[in-house]
């Protein structure tokens, strides 16, 4: 399960960043959600949804027909398919909203990295 924390100085001053060598940490994600840039890439090679979140719809690709699977992840790590997901090309960073509604760089501290 992610661990995402706001990158900052004073916690992440002192550590590098390697790039993951595959994508066992996606292992898991059924759905994945998409941003509006990369919905015209993503719709050529995967399946898209509307899921709801909260009070809206949120895009997702769907990457597997149960909880806790990802059919594009291959068991060595690599990926199966022509395209992957801005979510995990960023890995372990994502923009995600602070309390106050303003989108923070954030790193997934648990995560293999």
């Amino acid at each position: 399960m992610p661990q995402y924390h706001p990158v900052s100085f004073e916690r992440h001053g002192h550590q590098q960043w390697k790039r993951y060598s595959n994508y066992l940490f996606a292992a898991g994600d059924a759905v994945a959600p998409l941003t509006a840039p990369e919905l015209a890439k993503a719709v050529l090679s995967l399946a898209i949804a509307l899921v709801p979140v909260n009070d809206r719809f949120t895009v997702v690709a769907v990457q597997g027909f149960q909880p806790n699977q990802n059919l594009f992840v291959l068991p060595d790590g690599r990926w199966a398919g022509d395209y992957i997901p801005a979510r995990y090309r960023g890995h372990p960073f994502a923009l995600l909203d602070s309390a106050d509604g303003q989108q923070v760089l954030c790193i997934d501290e648990a995560g293999d990295h």
